[in-house]
């Protein structure tokens, strides 16, 4: 019994670690839509929800495309990356929501009287910046569910740093952005849809890393005392 709780420690820490390590991404990926956004700005490209979306799904998604890079490296150094090629890829499913709201949002909504650089428009800014996250932890839930059942995976999928990072960094994110908004910022400038996009789509695996990387310090610290 103690044996398989052993193994089971183990093959838990082993999976903490492959998420813990998908710190980031790719800062200047995220960043390249910011003068992107000002070249298009500067073609008459205000207001040109296609081009919006570009910029905003480069900001948002160049860390998942980093984290994309990471597990291939990990790879080919012959580490394990099944937990983290399954978070990836959840991550790569959940970026086709910021598109999708886009359209949404500037077609109906628009006809429906929601100003998609207002309030509202948090809504597909955090989708551009944060479903990749949001699809991740889908797919990592799933992959608890299977191989640990269905209380205990929640449990640990709860009580995994990174996760936990993930949904605070999220919340706010999104919190932050709807105050300004609300406080009258609108970026209906591609460039100003470049530096909102950077900021909160960085935030959620860059963050969520560090808080991940923190806690597993402080926990070898507590267990050397």
């Amino acid at each position: 019994m103690t044996k398989n709780k052993s193994t089971q420690s183990d093959t838990s820490e082993q999976a903490e670690a492959e998420l813990r390590d998908l710190i980031g991404g790719s800062a200047l990926g995220a960043a390249s839509s910011i003068p992107l956004g000002l070249v298009a700005d500067s073609l008459g490209g205000v207001g040109f929800f296609p081009i919006e979306g570009v910029v905003r799904y480069i900001a948002g998604n160049s860390d998942t495309l980093g984290e994309l890079g990471y597990t291939l490296r990990r790879q080919r150094a012959g580490k394990s990356t099944g937990v983290a090629w399954n978070y990836v890829k959840g991550e790569l499913i959940g970026t086709a929501v910021g598109p999708i709201l886009l359209i949404l949002f500037h077609t109906v909504g628009v006809s429906w009287g929601i100003n998609p650089y207002g309030t509202w428009g948090v809504i597909m800014a955090a989708a551009f910046a944060h479903s990749d996250n949001l699809g991740g932890m889908i797919a990592d839930l799933s992959r608890r569910f299977h191989e640990e059942g269905g209380y205990r995976g929640f449990y640990s999928f709860i009580c995994s740093p990174y996760m936990q990072g993930n949904a605070l960094f999220i919340l706010l994110s999104v919190v932050l952005s709807t105050y300004i908004r609300i406080n009258g910022f609108e970026p209906r400038a591609n460039f100003l849809a470049g530096i909102e996009g950077t900021l909160m789509g960085f935030s959620d695996s860059l963050g969520a890393g560090l808080y991940a990387q923190l806690v597993h310090r402080l926990k070898r610290r507590r267990a050397s005392k």
